[in-house]
């Protein structure tokens, strides 16, 4: 139908999260209402192995709502392996810790997270570590209530990073944005503009 509360796609019974791309290439998922309701397997979205290419447009993605600051509760995860190229466009991504735990390994992986509604993720929006080429475009992040909640995180993130053109509105956050350890060099340099903050 088009209209991503049409469909809905849970872990309930079974013991695993959500959607589970593991060295997974070009799936899209689109127009879907995707959650986590059990509470031992948090991620709605795990990928890992190299999984590249994968995109997620238009969906509602609903984590399980907790006021946790354990990134194993984040709604989307990537961690310890290079994944690339995978694209997150026009979806409400809500509750968990965190709505993206990235890490990879230090080489480019030109993830794509943009135009998204990032609405009470607990404790952080996006953290990304050892992501180069990152590119979080014209996103709306509503924060929590938390006082330590940082909307934008990366660290050891080197590289061309683009950072444009999003909206980020948590005023009792502890950083709203915050780098650490992000180099780059003359041909490589990261891009940050346009962001509205309050």
């Amino acid at each position: 139908s088009g209209n991503r509360e049409d469909v809905l796609i849970t872990n309930l019974g079974y013991d695993a999260h959500t959607i589970v791309l593991n060295g997974a290439d070009g799936v899209t998922f689109q127009n879907l209402r995707i959650a986590s309701v059990n509470p031992a397997y948090r991620h709605v979205v795990s990928y890992y192995n190299g999984a590249h290419c994968n995109q997620f447009l238009n969906n509602h993605i609903e984590g399980y709502e907790n006021n946790s600051t354990d990134f194993n509760h984040a709604v989307i995860r990537s961690g310890t392996s290079l994944d690339t190229a995978n694209r997150f466009a026009n979806n409400w991504i809500e509750h968990g810790s965190a709505a993206f735990y990235l890490v990879g390994n230090g080489s480019t992986s030109n993830t794509i997270i943009e135009h998204n509604l990032l609405d009470q993720n607990f404790y952080h929006g996006i953290y990304a570590s050892s992501e180069s080429k990152t590119n979080i475009l014209g996103n709306v992040i509503l924060g929590s209530s938390a006082s330590y909640y940082i909307g934008i995180y990366l660290e050891y993130c080197h590289g061309a990073n683009r950072i444009e053109g999003n909206d980020i509105r948590c005023i009792s956050a502890d950083n709203i944005l915050r780098l650490e350890t992000c180099h780059g060099t003359p041909g490589t340099r990261p891009r940050i503009m346009n962001n509205f903050f309050s």
